[in-house]
């Protein structure tokens, strides 16, 4: 894990307000919020105001230990090819105005957030390859190794051109600036198996899945000789190819399209073999014995297996991960796990016209349960030494650790604190204190407006919950007060007994009379009550006057250690105008010269 220096914008309404021995006012704080500021405040927590420090010291890796991020859909910026529309923002308005598949009015638009944004390179042409590199510098900096790029189309295909390629050209710059970053393509079983349904002959025999698995590696081939291209280290030396849900093409054609595969690649001229790394999509042990995913189908030595995500209900995911890592581990075939935020939709949204749909997430519970457990399955000596992280860039999921307007860099900076962990074997000493928060906007059981968003969210298991969550990293023995409400006897006390990272709850305010925002503080004795505190850069909305029209059940997050950083929504053509990322999707109309068709939202 190195470090490199990277340049990000901040906005300029952020407001830091250092209590360097003199207290910073919580209802003052609060005032200037309520004015569109965002308040940082110090004191007894230390402020992080380097994008690349972590409050926690950097440990040298040790061992061969690797971590992947699947890279899924959502570049840092998406622009219209014909008129420059900002693609990224424009999914995240509820507009009447229909593009292609995109009519997402009846859930308030296809996303609730964007990626963190960045000045427009001098040559637009270039953007795609420019944000490829910062998307590369960001996952370098906290130790990922590799992506996989998710895909269900090939080099001739203008989806490839534009989201996947644009990586192997920003991945070889990288190289050249000394970074070891890597690159593999990881096949979308779902969208492999919807294409084959939609071909003027569909393919439907095992023979014709077999030859179409042929067809795939005859399309990557020429990709895997790549000088940026993910290999296993020697004696391997394989290249490695992702196929996420081989389960979408049914288990005798999914295991046709492996062997295929795999018999096509070796057969081909040249030293590069690949090495399969399957994603199995919530599979039970009885699927996989189906699919026959031992050294017949995958060599013992050059296979991996993935368990991507887990049944719906059964948590925490550790429960389910554990059995399959035992019975891969008596096939011969090696088991890596999954770290993600959430459980089956991870983050619960999945905003597009087929439904709102999702589960708990417990705000970092599930991704806290995950890296222990991926840590815990780390420490035998044989044990393979590969994590994977879902996801990296999806936000159409809700589930992306990359810095954005949601979670800020709290899943981020975590996120580089796990990865050390991991591949150290030992939990990075504390440098800084730190508390990280999350909640939602709104609350799980506020009405919505059933007229324009018709169906409510779906969970996909009865656990919603209202709550308040952080994570607490101290450098010693600490006091952690939490103001979850704006009420007397609202405000909550932790004790922390020791330096470490501590996970902690607190209530959600429920029948507000007016919007608000939590406030978080760590203490120690001997320091005056009033230091320390920080507000929430998402206000939680109610009263009177607050009338949901879009269900938002993302959490938002932030922490006291960085200033709030905003998205600045532009084009190639127009000078970038600023907007909050502390908003509903009703709040989101009549953004100036992108989209203006809001009528419907008018009283």
């Amino acid at each position: 894990m190195q470090a490199h220096r990277m340049t990000v914008w901040i906005s300029t309404c952020v407001t830091v307000c250092w209590a360097l021995g003199a207290g910073c006012d919580l209802d003052q704080a609060s005032a200037k919020l309520d004015q569109g500021e965002q308040s940082l405040v110090g004191g007894s927590l230390s402020v992080i105001a380097n994008v690349n420090q972590f409050p926690f010291r950097h440990a040298a890796a040790t061992g061969d230990r690797q971590v992947w991020a699947h890279w899924h859909g959502s570049p840092i910026r998406d622009y219209e090819f014909e008129t420059n529309a900002d693609l990224n923002l424009r999914d995240t308005i509820p507009t009447r105005d229909a593009v292609e598949s995109r009519d997402t009015v009846a859930t308030g638009g296809a996303k609730r957030y964007r990626p963190l944004f960045q000045d427009l390179p001098a040559d637009f042409a270039t953007y795609r390859v420019a944000d490829a590199l910062k998307d590369i510098e960001l996952a370098d900096t906290i130790g990922v190794d590799a992506f996989l790029m998710n895909t269900g189309s090939g080099p001739e295909d203008t989806k490839w051109q534009k989201l996947v390629q644009p990586f192997f050209d920003a991945c070889t710059t990288a190289r050249r600036d000394g970074r070891t970053f890597s690159i593999a393509i990881n096949l979308d079983g779902s969208i492999i198996a919807q294409q084959a349904r939609e071909l003027a002959a569909p393919v439907t025999t095992a023979a014709e899945w077999r030859a179409y698995g042929a067809k795939w590696a005859d399309r990557i081939q020429g990709t895997l000789d790549h000088e940026c291209y993910l290999k296993r280290p020697p004696p391997n030396d394989r290249a490695v190819v992702g196929f996420f849900n081989p389960a979408a093409l049914g288990v005798n054609h999914g295991r046709a399209f492996l062997e295929g595969f795999r018999d096509q690649i070796a057969s081909a001229p040249g030293p590069t073999q690949a090495f399969l790394f399957l994603s199995m999509h919530g599979v039970e042990i009885a699927e996989l014995e189906a699919y026959n995913v031992a050294p017949s189908l995958v060599d013992g030595t050059a296979g991996i297996l993935n368990a991507w995500s887990v049944p719906t209900g059964v948590t925490p995911p550790e429960q389910f991960n554990r059995p399959l890592a035992d019975w891969a581990s008596q096939q011969g075939v090696p088991f890596s796990f999954s770290a993600r935020i959430g459980k089956t939709r991870t983050q619960p949204i999945k905003s597009n016209p087929d439904g709102l749909t999702g589960s708990e997430a417990n705000g970092f519970g599930t991704f806290t349960s995950s890296w222990q457990a991926i840590i815990a399955a780390a420490q035998p000596a044989d044990d393979l030494g590969i994590a994977q992280i879902v996801s990296w860039s999806d936000l159409n999921e809700a589930h992306d650790v990359r810095p954005n307007t949601a979670y800020q860099r709290a899943f981020y900076d975590l996120t580089a604190y796990y990865i050390q962990h991991f591949k150290t074997g030992r939990a990075p000493v504390i440098t800084h204190d730190v508390i990280y928060y999350a909640h939602r906007l709104h609350s799980v059981r506020e009405p919505h407006d059933t007229e324009l968003q018709g169906a409510p969210f779906r969970w996909l298991q009865p656990d919603e919950v209202d709550q308040v969550y952080l994570i607490a990293l101290a450098t010693g023995a600490a006091t952690v007060n939490v103001q979850w409400g704006p009420g007397p006897g609202q405000t909550i006390s932790f004790t922390i007994a020791r330096a470490g990272v501590r996970s902690l709850t607190a209530p959600f305010p429920l029948d507000l009379a007016d919007d608000f925002r939590p406030g978080f503080r760590m203490s120690r004795a001997g320091e005056p009550p009033a230091t320390g505190w920080v507000r929430s850069a998402f206000r939680i909305r109610g009263g009177s006057g607050f009338n949901l029209i879009y269900q938002d059940m993302v959490y938002r997050a932030g922490s006291t250690a960085r200033p709030t950083e905003v998205y600045r929504a532009g084009s190639a053509t127009r000078p970038a105008a600023e907007t909050s990322q502390d908003t509903l999707p009703q709040d989101r109309c009549e953004v100036a010269g992108v989209i203006d068709d809001c009528d419907h939202l008018r009283p």
